[in-house]
């Protein structure tokens, strides 16, 4: 199931933008930046089988 956080933004009078290909990323990040009027979400889709690393929370590593 994908969230769909581009028209949560648009609900709350932001500019919302979806994105699933690197173009797609290009073009949102471009349209983002040329909105002087108010706030953007630019909602990433993200393949889930990709080499990611695992993300590391300092936090856990310093307070223990």
């Amino acid at each position: 199931m994908q969230a769909n956080y581009e028209r949560i933004a648009e609900a709350f009078g932001c500019r919302g933008y979806l994105a699933s290909s690197e173009e797609e990323v290009k073009k949102s990040v471009q349209s983002a930046l040329a909105e002087k009027t108010r706030p953007s979400i630019i909602n990433v889709f993200i393949e889930p089988s990709a080499g990611r690393v695992q993300q590391v929370n300092l936090f856990i590593f310093i307070y223990k």
